[in-house]
């Protein structure tokens, strides 16, 4: 006697267990798919059968398919661990002279106030703002090192101006990609953090089931104590239960009543 869970193909897994096996976090928890527990990365991938139940509980084993790419996948409840927004150091530094071109003043600028360009698009197209480079006499006073590829860069929202830096900042406060959305009211313009989902709102959403077996030729369903089923093995039939098969196959094939 086993239980019908002994029949299933692949481990459920959560969270910490997925991490521990992949050496990586599990996606993000997304609240409009159902839980997957299970992930299969074979190259056959797709082609299942799995347990059904009737509504009185008693199980069969009907076909079940579905992409590579889901079968793939994993949707487990729980936290993600976003990456934390932490610019890189900068050696840029403004100089300013005075009249006769000596430096009277190196003034460092704020990692925190830089970004890449195709950055500074994105977020520019995400607030609905446009994208410029800052030409203030501060910003053209900088000295940029070579190696340093990002700048400052504004974004224009209404008649208000951002550095996108700091819009940066503000959207990554929980780390980078944490949920959220841009609010734009009267007191300009700020990254509204969303809680992260962790589990279903359906209780009723059930999990992608899990691939099975087939029951062996020798197994069977069978309903025990408290309504609980089991996979167990046929009890091999006696010499006596032969005969009377083979006599009720005789009766039956040439009609005879018995």
């Amino acid at each position: 006697m086993a239980a019908i869970e002994t029949l299933e193909l692949f481990r459920q897994v959560n969270r910490a267990q997925y991490e521990a096996e992949f050496g990586e976090q599990a996606p993000p928890f997304d609240v409009t798919r159902p839980d997957k527990l299970w992930c299969d990365n074979s190259e056959t991938a797709g082609n299942y059968m799995r347990i059904s139940r009737d509504e009185t509980g008693k199980p069969s084993i009907v076909p079940m398919t579905m992409s590579r790419e889901l079968a793939a996948s994993v949707n487990i409840p729980g936290a993600y661990r976003w990456p934390k927004y932490t610019p890189a150091p900068t050696q840029a530094a403004a100089q300013f002279k005075d009249e006769t071109g000596r430096i009277v003043a190196t003034v460092p600028v704020q990692a925190s106030d830089l970004t890449m360009e195709d950055e500074t698009r994105a977020i520019a197209l995400e607030v609905g703002g446009v994208f410029a480079r800052d030409t203030s006499w501060a910003a053209i006073s900088v000295v940029w090192p070579a190696d340093e590829q990002r700048r400052l860069y504004l974004v224009h929202v209404g008649s208000a101006t951002y550095n996108a830096g700091q819009l940066l900042r503000q959207k990554y406060v929980n780390g980078i990609g944490a949920p959220g959305k841009w609010v734009n009211n009267t007191s300009g313009l700020r990254w509204e953090p969303a809680p992260q989902p962790t589990a279903q709102l359906d209780p009723k959403v059930n999990p992608v089931p899990v691939p099975c077996r087939q029951l062996a030729a020798d197994e069977e369903f069978r309903q025990g104590w408290g309504s609980l089923w089991t996979v167990e093995k046929r009890a091999p039939a006696s010499a006596g239960d032969e005969a009377v098969r083979l006599l009720r196959l005789i009766c039956q094939t040439f009609r005879i009543q018995y």
